[in-house]
């Protein structure tokens, strides 16, 4: 069942995510734009940086409402992310009871 419940925060993740990275490669001002802005997601998601350069990656080459759509994006994501971690523990403790 948790696994279940991984998979889910996974899915509702991407599925979010996509979407947006669709708005923010067609927001951006050129392709080297948006490889800048992976290169600094992933940057980010590998914990070598904050989040503020991936935001002012996106504001300077694209629309505001995108940053705080992004900024919502990630927080969603840490946050389910978050959860599901908790509950694991949580889980294996009980189990191991």
């Amino acid at each position: 069942m948790n696994s279940n419940n991984n998979e889910e925060g996974v899915v509702s993740c991407v599925v979010r995510g996509v979407d947006l990275f669709k708005k923010i490669e067609e927001g951006l001002s050129s392709d080297e734009a948006y490889q800048e802005f992976l290169s600094l997601f992933h940057k980010h998601t590998c914990g070598e940086i904050q989040l503020e350069p991936v935001l002012a990656c996106i504001l300077r080459c694209s629309d505001p409402g995108l940053v705080d759509e992004f900024r919502d994006f990630v927080q969603f994501c840490q946050t389910k992310m978050k959860k599901e971690t908790v509950e694991e523990e949580q889980k294996k403790k009980h189990d191991s009871i």
